[in-house]
């Protein structure tokens, strides 16, 4: 019996000891470690996946913060003598190897350019959903469209959007719609590492117009909005995404004028660019 359950042991520490070791561990100067599969190394910076994440995005780390990089094979390289540059290969020499190109990279290899990213800077799309007053009373929900939704991140929370947005509504069997041209700041938020999920804030000013039983009207004024949306990038190029919308528009002519707040609730679809 204790037989069987010294070879168990070994057995057991022999599957942890090769899963510790199937793995890349990056070591940054701060002592933070870093479980990977290191994907390039060249004269300024690495290249890497999270471990386990192989389908994932493709990570990038200046050697200057890294003190040591212990690969899969137990071989270890160390970047703590920035005096002396170290001559390394473009990709880990452990593990068998694929002539691509006429260069050799280790098996499962794929080229950066070649893997999609969760992270894009631009988004536009289209949304719809239902629309309700705020300040009039005994009016059904109407129905808010957003034409045209776009975003554009100058880094990675900060940027511009703007949207086109109209919104019809039945009061007193007379169909009444707003228009609008809004824009402003965008607020961006990951919820993931991966960015797969991001979450965003939209303030903005804009202009309205009215529109009585499908008729523009002379009716104009100004606009103010704030929004948020949850953006989930299921794809390289596509989102989709939940979107809540305030909106406060003040329409008038010259013998009235009159003010409509509403909140949208809308689903959505985006290209990313």
């Amino acid at each position: 019996m204790k037989k069987v359950v010294f070879i168990l042991v070994l057995i057991l520490f022999a599957g942890t000891i090769s899963l510790v070791n199937a793995q890349d561990i990056i070591t940054k100067k701060d002592g933070t470690e870093i479980s990977a599969k290191v994907t390039e190394v060249n004269a300024t910076d690495i290249k890497y996946k999270m471990y386990g994440e192989e389908s994932g995005p493709i990570y990038t780390l200046p050697k200057s913060q890294i003190f040591m990089i212990v690969y899969q094979g137990g071989i270890k390289e160390m970047f703590n003598t920035p005096e002396t540059p170290v001559q390394t290969p473009q990709t880990p020499p452990q593990g068998p190897i694929t002539v691509v190109g006429g260069v050799s990279q280790p098996n499962g290899y794929v080229p950066q350019s070649n893997v999609p990213s969760a992270y894009k800077k631009g988004y536009v799309g289209i949304s719809f959903g239902p629309s309700f007053l705020t300040k009039q009373e005994n009016i059904d929900a109407g129905v808010q469209v957003s034409i045209v939704n776009f975003g554009y991140l100058f880094n990675s929370h900060v940027g511009i959007t703007s949207s086109i947005i109209t919104t019809s509504y039945d009061i007193s069997n007379i169909s009444v719609g707003i228009s609008g041209f809004m824009a402003g700041p965008l607020f961006s938020f990951a919820a993931t590492p991966s960015q797969k999920v991001e979450f965003d804030i939209r303030p903005a000013i804009g202009y309205a117009r009215g529109a009585v039983d499908g008729e523009s009207t002379d009716e104009t004024g100004f606009a103010l909005g704030l929004g948020g949306s949850v953006r989930w990038n299921c794809w390289n190029r596509v989102s989709f995404s939940g979107n809540l919308d305030y909106y406060n528009m003040t329409i008038k002519n010259d013998t009235y004028k009159t003010n409509m707040s509403s909140v949208g609730v809308t689903i959505g679809v985006n290209f990313r660019f």
